[in-house]
């Protein structure tokens, strides 16, 4: 049967210590990089059609509704 404080060191070995990279941190650097990479891809015409207020007017653009100023 385990105890609290086998419960507790089996946790710590799964938590990095400082310094040392997350395994979530190669997995992410690879997303970016793959981003990066289609977003070099895109002509820079294109990029520059992109809307800058793309977020804070999503329905702007998708449903047509008003568009929202800061």
């Amino acid at each position: 049967m385990p105890t609290k404080t086998d419960s507790k060191s089996k946790h710590r070995s799964a938590v990095p210590k400082m310094g040392e990279p997350s395994p979530d941190n190669h997995s992410m650097k690879a997303l970016l990089v793959r981003m990066d990479e289609r977003w070099s891809r895109i002509p820079e015409s294109e990029r520059a059609r992109i809307p800058m207020d793309g977020a804070m007017n999503l329905d702007h653009y998708l449903y047509g509704a008003p568009k929202v100023t800061e």
